[in-house]
């Protein structure tokens, strides 16, 4: 972390701080949370430097007395990541409440440390950190309401990860900025841009976020700065000519009335000189005076403008070492002596919390600085920033030796790949490929996005390919972190824009990752299609990266068919994939797939077969944890629970409550509350179906309660539960409570499969309310949606509870309508659930009027027609089923 000018001198911006008072005290608790400064003036070039750093501590100094202020600055490569964000937090209330052991947090953080030096993936380890940490904080909730403390998290520079904030949260589950589910928090940020409202992140959180755009300083500012920052003897009248003529020139921005003081101070420049430069040249001349502050210190801030991720005496020791025409230029420099100097100048940025010697320019003034200062120096020499970059690539290479810890191990990858890069691209490129692959492939996405960050940096020198290739990674990084439509947009650019040759190369791999973004977005018919292709490509190509593909896309394919209701095909796949598996001795994934198939079994009503894959694959993945823990505990406990299903469906809930509640167990030894919160709807569905709907109840409040901020999916799950369970009390109107907060909480993440479900259950509700053109609105939503993905199962239900309507109402011809549709859709689904439906059906139709049934047996019949041609084999059911009708009944 950084910061610049002191806040005690703090000049301006007074409509601003009366701002934040007013925020940090509103205890509304519908008002916004975050408090977003950014720069008012568009022009990119303009941005930056109006003192949005300056204005966030000075704000955190008005109230740290009753706050713990938690100071995180993505300046700094280590805090773009939420395990460093949540580290920041941890410290800033230890310091706050030195009694407060965050004993949860701190044995997940030791495990997630252990993992990543292991080079293990962190994906559920990152949840679990989250978890932890939110339980933990529960522990002080009290102790803040009663010493009426907060949290403030307040965070810097923005800018560098707008496009991707969710690296600086625990999981992709959660939003940026993240509360950990804790009341006592407000968060502050400056960035250049105002949030981008159409972005995922920030989309629908207008009503969280009060934006405070950030000004230059006016004239009187202008001169108010710069009297309080010189000396006595520098006079500037706001009326006088000179003042105008500065502030024109300087447009009111600290960045640069900061540095007019530095060269007022120094004695570089007098305010007459200053005043009788045109304003068209008043930034490059104003600039260009760095070179002209005494020696060697006009050659540092060149320096830290090069080498600008760190900077301190050790580093500058090992450029000395490293470059004797380096040492020549600061020759017999007092190194303690240089570093205060230049933390007297007013865009040299130093540490906040005084736990390392590191300084840096100011990222505006590291901008102008290689605009203006540094080509006037290689006139002469072209060598200077390059020997700068081999010193900087000989210490990272030096303190990576030394076997650091893996998050700075990381840091120090990342400050490097820039030298190595500004050195020889195609070097530096390799060396990218090398480490952004890994942090993908170990969900090190924070990581990952700041590789990319340095990267993008050199595009322009890049190679046609390398320029395809950096593209694809960051399309990969997309798809990692679930903005499937921000990667497909990249992947389409690919397609149109990509050099033939590497496409043709990369084809399979590009087909495979768009797949699995449009499975990730419900969008099965697109997968299939993209998958299918791959899957084609890779057995024409038999090498061993796309045999490993093969396994995956089988499973993927298997997986899709499996919630379309295509069964069969589900199985083919899944065969298939593990198959692929066995072949190359991939335990893990034979694992996976043998737990899928479980599920699947289920589905198609075969039971004992469910249990036995399910079985197995639990056996091998206790052995596998056992035995080097290349599988998770947390592993174990889903396979657990997939068993625990296969009991509930045969009615045998003693069983089925003994594995849930072994699943469960593991899922609170590991603190995995997504886990959690699925166990807990799960035993409120058993106690549904012994109609102890109390109990119910309570279970699906308490994992609506642990899944909330955490896990999306069991939230909007819970939801939809709990409002089933009103139905079933016959509260209605509650029921519709807890389905509206289930379809909003849906719409929110894009989850359409769930949306759905709970737009049908809440037609049900209003059906039952009389509210039947508010019904038929959410089934024909419903119908449409599902229509849209394919969810034939879900249509199957929207028809059905129309028929259940119209039967209730005794409108059955129109109700036998739908019924014929419900047999049609489930015929398409399943066989299990076209078996069940044409009982439904004719259970139904067996116990209307007996003069009504001729005609409804006529009409079905002639219905089912258009059907039978698409359904072959199929459409027999329901129509052997209606000629025994006519012959028992005589008709």
């Amino acid at each position: 972390m950084f910061e610049t000018q002191s806040s005690e001198n703090f000049i301006g911006h007074e409509q601003e701080l009366e701002l934040f008072k007013q925020w940090f005290v509103n205890t509304d608790p519908d008002a916004p949370w975050i408090l977003f400064f950014y720069d008012a003036l568009e022009d990119p070039q303009q941005k930056g430097g109006v003192g949005k750093t300056w204005l966030l501590r000075k704000c955190a100094s008005l109230v740290e007395a009753k706050t713990a202020v938690a100071m995180i600055d993505f300046f700094s490569v280590a805090d773009r990541s939420g395990v460093a964000v949540a580290q920041h937090v941890v410290q800033s209330l230890q310091q706050a409440y030195p009694s407060w052991s965050p004993s949860a947090y701190l044995a997940a953080l030791a495990e997630y440390h252990q993992a990543m030096s292991e080079h293990k993936q962190a994906a559920d380890l990152d949840t679990k950190l989250r978890e932890s940490l939110a339980e933990d904080l529960k522990a002080l909730e009290q102790q803040l309401e009663r010493d009426d403390k907060h949290l403030l998290i307040c965070f810097d520079t923005f800018e560098l990860i707008e496009e991707q904030p969710l690296i600086a949260t625990l999981g992709v589950a959660h939003t940026f900025p993240d509360r950990y589910n804790f009341e006592h928090i407000g968060v502050m940020i400056a960035g250049r841009n105002a949030p981008d409202w159409t972005q995922p992140n920030w989309k629908g959180r207008e009503n969280e976020v009060k934006c405070v755009p950030i000004k230059p300083f006016d004239l009187d500012e202008t001169v108010q700065f710069i009297s309080a920052n010189c000396t006595p003897e520098t006079s500037l009248d706001v009326a006088s000519k000179q003042a105008e003529a500065i502030y024109r020139g300087t447009q009111g921005r600290p960045i640069l009335l900061g540095l007019v003081t530095d060269v007022l101070y120094h004695h570089i420049m007098t305010l007459e000189k200053l005043a009788q430069t045109p304003v068209s040249s008043f930034e490059s001349n104003l600039v260009s005076q760095i070179n002209n502050l005494d020696q060697p210190i006009n050659w540092v801030v060149l320096f830290m403008a090069h080498v600008y991720h760190r900077f301190n005496p050790a580093f500058l020791h090992w450029i000395f070492r490293r470059s004797l025409d380096i040492q020549n230029l600061v020759a017999d420099v007092d190194q303690e002596k240089l570093f205060a100097r230049l933390l007297e100048l007013s865009f040299v940025r130093r540490p906040g919390s005084g736990s390392d010697n590191n300084i840096a320019l100011h990222d505006e003034m590291r901008r102008l600085v290689n605009a203006y200062n540094w080509p006037a120096q290689e006139e002469t020499s072209k060598s200077y920033r390059r020997d700068l970059s081999l010193g900087a690539i000989d210490y990272y290479q030096h303190e990576l030796d030394a076997k650091p810890a893996e998050a700075l191990q990381q840091v120090y990858i990342v400050e490097m790949l820039y030298h190595q890069l500004y050195i020889d691209s195609g070097t530096g490129f390799t060396l990218f490929e090398k480490h952004m692959s890994q942090a993908i492939g170990q969900w090190q996405n924070a990581f990952a996005r700041s590789l990319l960050l340095e990267a993008q940096g050199f595009r322009d020198q890049f190679t046609g390919t390398q320029r395809d290739t950096l593209l694809r990674n960051e399309a990969s990084l997309l798809r990692r972190e679930e903005n499937y439509e921000a990667a497909l947009k990249l992947y389409r650019q690919l397609e149109t824009q990509a050099d033939p040759s590497w496409l043709n190369a990369h084809q399979g791999d590009l087909l495979f990752e768009q797949g699995l973004c449009h499975r990730g977005m419900s969008n099965f018919t697109e997968a299939i299609d993209y998958l299918s292709k791959s899957l084609e490509i890779a057995r024409g190509e038999g090498t061993e990266q796309s045999l490993s593909r093969m396994g995956s896309i089988f499973s993927t394919l298997g997986s899709i068919h499996k919630q379309l209701g295509n069964l069969q095909e589900a199985d083919h796949y899944y065969q298939e994939s593990i198959a692929s598996y066995k072949r190359r001795g991939d335990d893990r994934g034979r694992t996976e797939v043998l737990t899928y198939l479980g599920t699947l079994y289920r589905l198609q009503g075969k039971l004992d077969e469910a249990l036995r894959c399910a079985t197995v694959a639990l056996r091998i993945r206790r052995d596998l944890y056992a035995f080097g823990g290349i599988a998770s505990e947390i592993g174990v406990g889903m396979t657990l629970s997939v068993i625990g299903v296969i009991y509930y469906k045969y009615s045998d809930f003693v069983n089925a409550q003994k594995f849930f509640q072994e699943a469960y167990d593991i899922y609170v030894r590991n603190r995995y509350r997504t886990g959690m919160a699925e166990i807990a709807t799960r035993f409120g569905q058993i106690a549904m179906e012994r109609r102890e709907l109390e109990d119910a109840v309570e279970w699906f409040d308490g994992a609506y309660k642990t899944a909330l901020g955490v896990n999306a999916e069991t939230e909007i799950n819970s939801s939809n539960k709990r409002g089933w369970a009103s139905i079933l009390q016959g509260r209605l109107e509650e029921a519709c409570i807890y389905l509206t907060r289930a379809i909003e909480r849906s719409r929110q993440v894009q989850d359409y499969y769930q949306l759905v479900e709970s737009l049908i259950d809440l037609g049900i509700a209003l059906d039952g309310l009389g509210r039947s053109k508010e019904a038929r609105g959410h089934l024909q939503e419903a119908d449409e949606i599902a229509t849209k993905f394919n969810y034939n199962y879900l249509l199957s239900l929207a028809q059905l509870a129309r028929g259940e309507s119209a039967y209730n109402a005794s409108a059955y011809e129109n109700a036998f309508r739908h019924y014929g549709l419900f047999c049609y859709y489930t015929a398409l689904y399943n066989p299990v659930e076209y078996e069940r439906a044409v009982r439904k059906t004719i259970n139904d139709l067996l116990n209307i009027p007996q003069q009504r049934i001729p005609g409804i047996l006529g009409a079905l019949a002639v219905d089912w027609v258009s059907h039978e041609q698409e359904l072959g084999a199929r459409a027999q059911l329901l129509v052997s089923s209606l000629e025994e009708v006519r012959m028992l009944l005589s008709i």
